[in-house]
């Protein structure tokens, strides 16, 4: 009887032992995110929204910036970019000169902050933008 007394009560010590650990490891995973850029990548011309969060929280390397901040305003970023014309269904011929499609990060950041009410420092956002240019070079979409 005593035995399978212990047996049952270590059972459920056991098991609240698993769930505290697995709880540790699943804070302990969020608060170390672990990004991957694969080189192979590199000028594929091809971009990766999760890619991009990644490549620039790298950069960035501000505790107060997560991957889903990140994701949030390049998703907005791309919805402005829409809303002007910028992104399009079509693509537009090589040939031509799209000299006149350009993005203003002033207004995007005050498009971002303002009217879509995302918290983030003004700063802190466009270091956010900064470092897309650089995932824009690495991927070959920007020179």
């Amino acid at each position: 009887m005593l035995y399978d007394d212990l047996k049952m009560n270590g059972n459920r010590i056991l098991s609240r032992l698993l769930a505290t650990c697995t709880i540790l490891v699943m804070v302990s995973c969020q608060q170390n995110i672990l990004c991957e850029i694969d080189d192979k990548n590199a000028d594929s011309g091809i971009y990766d929204l999760d890619e991009a969060a990644c490549f620039i929280y790298s950069e960035v390397n501000d505790e107060s910036i997560d991957l889903e901040l990140i994701k949030k305003v390049l998703e907005l970023e791309e919805d402005y970019m829409i809303e002007l014309g910028i992104i399009v269904e079509e693509p537009f011929d090589k040939d031509e000169n799209p000299s006149n499609l350009v993005l203003d990060l002033d207004e995007l950041a005050d498009h971002v902050i303002v009217q879509k009410k995302v918290k983030i420092d003004r700063e802190k956002l466009l270091d956010i933008y900064d470092s897309e240019t650089n995932y824009l070079e690495f991927v070959g979409l920007l020179e």
